[in-house]
């Protein structure tokens, strides 16, 4: 089963300084710039969210065939 973490930490680009990270384990599975922790924690639970989504869409569209 993959453990995956989602996290908001400090970057060094000024313009955006924090960052989402996901990773597994130790290894980065996706990360991108945002420029305050509050929006970087509401884009994971979005993620998160249109993620479960996309997953019920899969789900419902294989019991209709």
């Amino acid at each position: 089963m993959a453990f995956v973490t989602g996290d908001v930490v400090a970057s060094d680009d000024a313009e955006f300084p924090f960052k989402v990270v996901f990773k597994k384990g130790e290894t980065t599975v996706a990360e991108w710039l945002v420029k305050s922790k509050d929006e970087g924690e509401e884009q994971i639970i979005d993620s998160l969210q249109e993620l479960a989504d996309f997953t019920d869409e899969d789900a419902n569209s294989g019991a209709a065939s």
